[in-house]
């Protein structure tokens, strides 16, 4: 008895497509009618075309180095996969690629694509690793008052280790939640690709100190 609203039939229809992709019907088609009814009431019909149903044959591996194939294919395959989920696939592709990047392999690229033979498919995973980088300078932006000692207490990183997002993300928590600032940015600068070199520039806002005179 919700009121009508033609986006949110949209979306619904959407996740109707998502649902039934993530069950392996690749080719699905869903189309929906709306009928007046009595009152102030419509009726919405929606027409499923469910096609095949494919199930994941298996997944290949190709470029990487510094996981083994058993270790990416048992990330992928803790949800027991039997039927292809492409959806499912892309979401533990997020994963693996912030795997890398806890290793300093910040140009990782991680591409899927997939053969289907009768109603079976094969997912081919592409991984590029690229270099590896290690933190050379820290630097911090916007400092104005408040003293650099009190920023580099909460990093959980130091010059020289391996560039790690877990620890970059923990230390942009840690400096937001000492409550001295009102913003928190982080971003690298790579100042040498070949060495793998690269600088964590850390920016800041202070709150501004306020008064009442009376």
């Amino acid at each position: 008895r919700t009121e009508f609203n033609a986006k949110r039939l949209n979306r619904d229809k959407i996740s109707l497509e998502t649902y039934y992709k993530s069950k392996g019907f690749l080719d699905v088609e869903i189309t929906e009618e709306r009928e007046p009814e009595y009152g102030k009431y419509i009726k919405i019909n929606f027409t499923i075309n469910e096609g095949k149903q494919y199930k994941l044959q298996k997944i290949e591996l190709y470029g990487n180095k510094s996981f083994s194939d058993d270790e990416i294919l048992k990330m992928l395959s803790e949800g027991n996969i039997q039927y292809y989920n492409p959806i499912g696939i892309r979401k533990e592709l997020i994963l693996l690629k912030r795997k890398y990047l806890n290793i300093g392999k910040l140009d990782i690229e991680v591409m899927d694509e997939v053969s289907i033979m009768g109603n079976y498919v094969t997912a081919r995973i592409n991984i590029s690793e690229g270099n590896t980088y290690y933190i050379k300078n820290i630097n911090i932006i916007g400092l104005e008052t408040v003293k650099e000692k009190y920023v580099m207490r909460e990093l959980l990183f130091t010059n020289g280790e391996l560039y790690n997002i877990d620890k970059i993300d923990g230390s942009k928590n840690r400096i937001f939640e000492s409550r001295l600032f009102s913003s928190v940015e982080m971003f690298h600068n790579i100042i040498e690709n070949d060495s793998g070199l690269l600088d964590i520039n850390i920016k800041v806002r202070e709150y501004k100190s306020s008064s009442i005179e009376g």
